[in-house]
């Protein structure tokens, strides 16, 4: 009875929103007939609304098929073992680990269903208006013929799926411990079918650890550690896998079911004759007791990453072009520059995210008859739009230059070619630090941060592309300043 219960509230509720999804739908079928009539802004407006009610809709209806009984369910063994998260999975229970490819064939079966049925309905029902106005010079009809060819694009990647899913199957990574406790060692090993993969063939691995939050609109992922390594197959044919993890590494989120905090993600990729092998994994790694050999192993592991990172920042050189610099002026100043315009393709992908919000917010402006958008959505789309492109502005005419002179630092801050110079005296420094700015992708961007002694801060550079090059800069501006407090007369 239960069991039935529980199926009658998901039929309701998938009934209940699949009007939603069939009015986005139908919006996104007008908007591709607003666009070919040249009505521009009207076709902006419904394509917004149109993926807003199929997102709702589709993505509710996903969620009680296939996600809702989930996390019911993992709530429930999560009130009987608080203490043990790691046993709320049935797989990490049973000391193994399940692949994501199966959610990735199903998520991208589901949407190419939906976005085929769509294009493919909009173009054979009005096939010979199509054709008439093509007939007539009217050249502009073939922009519908996009959105099937995307579905195409869709329908081929969902078939690679496929077929990686029929030759491989569904792998599942052995752990030798669960769970994996920090600053001890992932150790595993993943045997693939026999026959499927050659002998000493080479795989690449990547143990991955980031943080993920939802916000009302949209997902933030933070990057937040990685290693990679490569490693060749046993003569029994099983992927050998083994990774330490960090004494100060962060644990997996409480509820594992959960969709928002860290997550520790296992890529394993190879390529192979005819179907290159991917999966990935999540793999349960808390903050457990450790036995006095794991604890003495983790404190060697990170005594020696601590020596080789401390070494590398040592012996390091900034690239040759990479738009920063560092000189001596002949009476003896050291000049840190960091040049405009340093990441182009950086500017560029925020430059077209700006023009498409701007693009949004004039067509909603003006082209809308409407109050309500313009109103609430016109000028949230336009001051986005304004944010993108002072950013734009400040990556590509954005510039400092930190000069340390024998009792002071002077910063100048210039944008456009113009700026103010700041100067602080040595004895006013209280630290200079490598401030985390940015993620984009698994890149950090880190800024130099200098800490006065009233606890304001100043920024003596920014948007530098790697932690160990901002370690570095940050040691030589430290080591000017550290050896005018050892001699203050000097």
């Amino acid at each position: 009875m239960k069991n039935t219960g529980s199926w009658i509230s998901k039929i309701f509720t998938v009934l209940f929103m699949l009007p939603f999804a069939g009015f986005g739908c139908f919006a996104l079928y007008q908007a591709v007939k607003s666009a070919l009539a040249g009505k521009y802004g009207e076709a902006a407006f419904l394509v917004v609304f149109g993926l807003v009610f199929c997102a709702a809709g589709f993505g509710i209806i996903y969620f009680t098929l296939f996600v809702g009984d989930i996390k019911t369910n993992a709530q429930k063994k999560l009130e009987k073992c608080p203490d043990q998260p790691w046993l709320v999975r049935e797989d990490w229970a049973a000391g193994k680990a399940v692949g994501e490819g199966k959610t990735s064939i199903r998520f991208f079966g589901l949407f190419t269903l939906f976005w085929n049925a769509i294009s493919w309905t909009v173009l054979i029902k009005d096939w010979k208006q199509f054709h008439r106005e093509f007939t007539h010079g009217d050249y502009k009809v073939l922009f519908v013929f996009l959105f099937p060819l995307i579905g195409l694009g869709l329908l081929i990647y969902t078939f690679k799926l496929l077929r990686r899913r029929f030759k491989y199957g569904q792998p599942e990574l052995q752990l030798s411990a669960v769970p994996i406790p920090i600053g001890g060692s992932l150790i595993a090993r993943l045997q693939l079918p026999q026959g499927t993969i050659g002998f000493m063939q080479e795989f690449d691995l990547k143990l991955t650890c980031i943080g993920i939050r939802h916000g009302s609109d949209s997902a933030n992922e933070t990057f937040i550690w990685k290693e990679a390594k490569r490693v060749s197959t046993e003569p029994d044919g099983s992927i050998p896998i083994q990774f330490d993890i960090p004494l100060d590494a962060s644990s997996t989120r409480p509820n594992p079911a959960e969709t928002d905090g860290v997550f520790w993600k296992l890529e394993v990729k190879s390529r192979t004759e005819g179907v290159d092998f991917f999966e990935q994994y999540e793999v349960p790694i808390y903050k457990t007791a450790l036995t006095p050999e794991q604890e003495h192993h983790a404190e060697a592991v990170a005594a020696e990453e601590k020596k080789e990172y401390e070494e590398e920042v040592a012996h390091y050189q900034l690239p040759p072009h990479c738009g920063i610099t560092l000189d001596q002026s002949p009476t003896g100043e050291i000049i840190l520059h960091f040049a405009a315009n340093r990441y182009p393709v950086m500017a560029l992908v925020l430059l077209v995210f700006a023009l498409a919000a701007t693009g949004g917010g004039i067509a909603i402006e003006f082209y809308r008859d409407d109050l309500l958008p313009k109103i609430f959505m016109g000028p949230v789309f336009l001051l986005v739009g304004l944010i993108l492109f002072y950013s734009v502005f400040r990556i590509l005419f954005g510039s400092y230059r930190t000069v340390l002179g024998s009792d002071s630092v002077r910063i100048s801050k210039k944008f456009f070619g113009v700026g103010k110079e700041v100067t602080i005296p040595f004895t006013d420094i209280n630290n200079i630090t490598a401030k985390f700015n940015l993620t984009s992708g698994e890149t950090k961007y880190y800024d130099i941060e200098i800490e006065r002694k009233d606890e304001s801060s100043v920024t003596a550079g920014s948007l530098i592309k790697d932690k160990v090059a901002a370690d570095y800069l940050v040691e030589v501006l430290f080591t000017s300043v550290a050896a005018s407090w050892q001699n203050p007369t000097s």
